[in-house]
């Protein structure tokens, strides 16, 4: 399938070698070291035993890195 024209495709990470691919690849950040933060305050919480939360949600900042992978939306409906 040709990409983009048929099918978009959109990685995670940012990895170095995603602008080397052909075409190019879209993809998202991750981030990384809030990522770990805020694994290792939540290890140690747990580890001075507070209490668990009854739900619990993070939300972290994610980027979009718009390449060549990716096209517009088709108007065409199937």
């Amino acid at each position: 399938m040709p990409v983009p024209d048929a099918l978009s495709v959109i990685g995670f990470g940012d990895v170095y070698y995603a602008d080397f691919c052909v075409p190019p690849l879209t993809t998202t950040t991750a981030p990384l070291q809030a990522m770990g933060t805020e694994a290792f305050r939540q290890l140690h919480r747990q580890l001075r035993g507070e209490p668990r939360p009854r739900r619990f949600a993070t939300s972290l900042s994610a980027q979009l890195v718009v390449r060549q992978s990716t096209a517009a939306p088709s108007t065409r409906r199937p």
